[in-house]
């Protein structure tokens, strides 16, 4: 469960691509293993030739690439004050053991000086954080009545829940959390249905605190560290991941009892609405005479959700036998990160298209991705060898001219995918073990594996074979 560390790669096409998302913690390149490849690491895929097929896949994964970035500076930048809001809030206490009725009362006092201090920033990011609640409603109740998404049914859903939500003041001018709030059922009204709706927002905290906890791996070699271990921290993140596959049940409608699911139809998707050609009533008209209706079902809906149950764990777990085994320094480190999250969100939330969900989901996870190539120019273990790819003339059809040529290039493509599949893995351990890992013996004996079995089949390049096993001895 350690986390992995990768080399970003930018490449242009010759050769085979393997996609990566990069985990936890930082990058380090592999100065070893891509001699190669280096010649295009700080070349933009953008800089591939347009007709190649590769280039338009290249072109997204870059862009996507910089918007992680950006919410990356955008954290970096932002931490300081973080950590000052949440050491002003806790005190000395923060260095203390805390259990989770501790950590959610200073969770819900950082809640009140965001909304307090930053308000400016703090109501267009709650008002983002309504919004995603009610997309989410939307979604659900449009499922359930089997109104396709994007469809004018489904706006029309959407506009009803928005009015709705303004009829009860749940869109407002200003957002405050009261100072002194104890507990999450004491949250104003906005809050709460932010606190039982939005999905997302429990994905990007999970996943924030995972990100704070892999950082804690490369620090078990420091001499402040005597009490953590891989161990406890493999355990904090099982229990977060358990979360992360509880919240995928909410994907769909399973959760909802079936009579939950009825009353929601009954209202939104009524007979006279069935008819394609019949006109969907006034969504202020239908509010009006439907709110109480509305509002019975979304509260039901509410309840069988119980998102607030995933806060309760996460502070519970942040509270927890195994967090407080984490040395006081590094704990102070993990509790900030949790207990400052809703600032880093409300900077870095306003940036993230909610109208892509896939790419929103993605992002969250702020794990760039990475590109590895398998090609021949990055292949250096055997590159002494006198052997080279024979089937890149006549524009890459030679191979079909020389029963030989395809032997010849079959194997090398084998040797290849092992040298670089071997070094895509030594990068992706070298920052957690001092020195990297030395993967010629692992290489040598895969080397050797596949000329002995190749040997047999293919007779037209004995010479070739002699040749790389010869190479393959001296290392």
């Amino acid at each position: 469960m350690k986390p992995r560390a990768h080399t970003r790669h930018s490449a242009k096409w010759t050769g085979a691509c393997l996609y990566r998302s990069a985990s936890g913690g930082g990058e380090k390149a592999d100065t070893r293993a891509h001699a190669g490849f280096r010649a295009n690491h700080h070349r933009s895929p953008l800089g591939s030739p347009r007709y190649e097929p590769i280039f338009n896949e290249l072109s997204r994964i870059e862009i996507f690439n910089e918007k992680i970035r950006h919410l990356k500076a955008a954290i970096d930048s932002t931490t300081p004050r973080v950590q000052t809001l949440v050491e002003g809030v806790a005190g000395d206490k923060l260095d203390q053991p805390a259990d989770a009725t501790q950590v959610r009362q200073w969770r819900l006092q950082v809640a009140h000086c965001l909304s307090v201090d930053t308000a400016l920033l703090y109501n267009n990011y709650m008002r983002l954080m309504i919004d995603a609640g009610l997309n989410f409603l939307a979604r659900l109740i449009c499922t359930i009545c089997t109104y396709p998404q994007g469809s004018p049914r489904a706006h029309w859903v959407t506009k009803i829940l928005r009015l709705w939500a303004q009829r009860i003041e749940i869109y407002r001018r200003e957002y405050e959390i009261p100072p002194g709030v104890a507990d999450d059922a004491e949250l104003p009204p906005f809050a709460r249905l932010v606190d039982t709706f939005d999905l997302t927002f429990r994905y990007r905290r999970i996943q924030f605190v995972m990100r704070a906890i892999n950082r804690l791996y490369p620090r078990l070699q420091e001499p402040g560290c005597r009490t953590m271990t891989s161990s406890t921290l493999d355990a904090l993140k099982r229990r977060l991941y358990q979360q992360l596959n509880s919240l995928r049940t909410y994907q769909g409608t399973g959760f909802l009892r079936t009579q939950t699911a009825s009353h929601a139809c009954a209202i939104f998707s009524r007979t006279e609405f069935k008819s394609q050609a019949g006109a969907l009533p006034e969504p202020d008209e239908f509010v009006t005479l439907h709110n109480n209706e509305i509002s019975a079902v979304i509260e039901q809906i509410g309840m069988e959700c119980d998102f607030a149950r995933f806060t309760n764990e996460t502070d519970k777990i942040l509270g927890s036998a195994e967090a407080q085994a984490i040395d006081s320094p590094f704990r102070r480190d993990l509790l900030i990160s949790y207990l400052g999250f809703a600032v880093w969100d409300a900077v870095t939330f306003p940036m993230i298209n909610m109208q892509d969900p896939h790419e929103a989901l993605q992002l969250t996870e702020l794990h760039e991705i990475i590109v590895d190539r398998i090609s021949p120019d990055d292949a250096m273990t055997l590159k002494p060898c006198s052997a080279v790819v024979k089937g890149s003339g006549f524009g890459g059809f030679a191979g079909f001219f020389s029963h030989a040529a395809r032997e010849n290039d079959y194997l090398l493509g084998r040797l290849h995918a092992i040298d670089r599949l071997l070094n895509i893995l030594a990068s992706s351990v070298e920052r957690d073990i001092p020195g990297g890992i030395d993967m010629r013996p692992f290489k040598k004996r895969a080397f050797e594996i596949v000329l002995r079995e190749e040997a047999k089949r293919l007779p037209n390049v004995a010479g070739l074979i002699a040749e790389l096993q010869s190479a393959v001895m001296s290392l």
